[in-house]
Order: structure tokens, then sequence, then C-alpha cells
């Protein structure tokens, strides 16, 4: 009974702290008016909008821009508005994945650790800002973790494995962090701790055979014109300031770069 109480104890304070969360990215965007420079955001906006116009684009976050597309699409609006709706649902989803690892790894106290995290602008900026290393920077602790807890035998090395392919898809560069921390946790691992070779050796391996994700996503997308996509109106455009440079991420196409303005 006790365990039950705490069980449903726990969930509450779940609940609460996603939203929590969501509410606070709400109060960011439409009443503190963040990001107050969106540039990132409106390449990848643009970027969208090339591929729908069918220009190729090499990008850095195909499963996010993938996600960008089809959820514009579904729901009809334009891309700067989906960017903002992806960047708020993400909010308590990167939370719940905080808890979810924090848990696992046994830190304590948790509401003192989660407090502490939520009181830097540095945390709460990077993490509503709609963008492709917003997933990365989860990913990365999810996969790091992941491999922590198999090297210690207190998890099964599969979720590592997933999250490596899942990482290299959704974001290059949050990937390639991913790659030299498990290099450092295995290494560490395999000098100063009693490890199983085996699932030592098959962490290794997801490890190489990762590399094939990143090949096939790091191949530029292929635009499809789409002609029954709705445009934006003229007052929501993408400004062509930011159509030479693809934010932080995005590969700079010259095909699709559009004059500065005057």
């Amino acid at each position: 009974m006790n365990g039950a109480r705490g069980s449903a104890r726990e969930l509450k304070h779940q609940v609460l702290v996603m939203l929590a969360a969501a509410m606070t990215a709400v109060l960011a965007r439409w009443w503190g008016g963040y990001p107050n420079c969106p540039t990132d955001e409106l390449n990848w906006a643009h970027i969208a909008q090339q591929l729908d116009q069918g220009v190729d684009w090499p990008v850095s976050g195909p499963l996010y821009l993938a996600v960008l597309r089809a959820l514009g699409g579904s729901l009809r609006h334009d891309y700067p508005r989906t960017l903002a709706l992806m960047g708020v649902l993400f909010v308590p989803l990167a939370m719940l994945a905080l808890i979810w690892r924090y848990r696992r790894l046994g830190v304590s106290p948790l509401r003192m650790t989660l407090l502490a995290l939520c009181l830097s602008s540095y945390f709460w900026a990077a993490l509503i800002e709609s963008r492709p290393q917003q997933w990365g920077q989860v990913l990365v602790l999810v996969g790091s973790t992941s491999l922590w807890l198999a090297l210690s035998g207190r998890g099964p090395w599969l979720v590592y494995a997933a999250t490596l392919v899942l990482t290299a898809f959704t974001h290059i560069r949050s990937y390639a962090l991913l790659v030299m921390l498990s290099l450092w946790l295995m290494g560490y691992f395999f000098l100063l701790r009693n490890i199983s070779l085996g699932t030592l050796a098959r962490c290794a391996l997801a490890l190489a055979l990762s590399a094939g994700g990143v090949s096939v996503a790091g191949r530029p997308v292929r635009g499809h014109a789409e002609r029954h996509r709705a445009q934006p109106p003229a007052g929501q455009r993408l400004a062509h300031g930011g159509a030479g440079r693809a934010g932080c991420d995005g590969a700079h196409h010259p095909a699709a770069a559009a004059p500065s303005p005057a």
C-alpha cells in the first residue's frame, strides 16, 4: 500500500513538473517574446520552405526537419508557428527525460537538483528555442547515461545503441559529442572499473555501426515541391536576411540564398 502511494505521489510530482515547464515555455514565448533574436528558428523555416519548392538542402537535423514539415502540413500552419509549437511541446518531454535519467542514476535529492538546474537561464534559453540541438542535448544525456548504466550492469545496452542512431538523425553535432563522451566512458570503465568485456564489446560495436547512420543522415535532404501547402501570409513570411545561412546548424546552400535587404 505504501509503495503504491509513493508511486502515485511520484507520478503526481512528475506531471506537475511537466506542466510547470510547459507553462514556463508558453509564458516565455507569448508573453516574454522569447526568443528575442529568432534567427536560427527562421532559418530552419526558410530551409523547409526551400525543400517544399524542390531545392535540396544539406542539414544537420534531418529528423527534426521531417517532423517540422509533417507537423506543419498536418496542422496547416506556416513554419514559424509550427516551430514555436514544437519548441513548447518539447519542453515538458525534456523535463520528463531529465527526471527519468536522474532517477535511474540515483541522483538525490531530485527536487533540489531540478530546481538548481531550472534557476539557470542557460538551461531555459537552450531548451525553449526550437532547433535540432534542443532535441540533441537531451539525447546526449539519454545516450551517455544509458551507456553508464549498461557498463555498470544496471541497464540494457540496446537503449544506448538505439539512442546513438536516433541522435545521428536528429543532430549530427550532438552525435559527435555523444561519440566523444562514449569513448571517454568506455576507456574509464575499461581501465578503472570492473566491467563485462562482452557488454563493452557490444557497446563498442553499436558505436561503430552507428557511423552508418551518420553517412545516411549527412546526405542532403531532397526537396519535393508541395503545391498543396498553404503559404504563410506576406506579413509572416521569412525575411531574407537569414536565407544564406542556416543558423548554427544548417549548411549554406548557394542555390537557396536570397539577397539581403537593403
